[in-house]
C-alpha cells in the first residue's frame, strides 16, 4: 500500500517537472494543481498514520 502511494507521488512529481520544463502557462497551472493534490494526499496520509 505504502509503495503504491509512493510511486503515485513520484509519478506526480515527475509529471509536474515535465510540465515545468515545457514552460507552458497551462502546464504551469496543471503542475500547481498537482502540487496541491500531492500536498492534500500527504496531509490525509499523515492523518491516517496518526489515527
Amino acid at each position: 500500500m505504502k509503495v503504491a502511494l509512493l510511486l503515485k507521488k513520484v509519478k506526480l512529481v515527475w509529471l509536474s517537472f515535465k510540465l515545468r520544463k515545457w514552460h507552458i502557462p497551462k502546464g504551469m497551472r496543471l503542475s500547481q494543481e498537482l502540487n496541491r493534490e500531492v500536498g492534500a494526499s500527504m496531509a490525509s496520509e499523515a492523518a491516517v498514520d496518526g489515527a
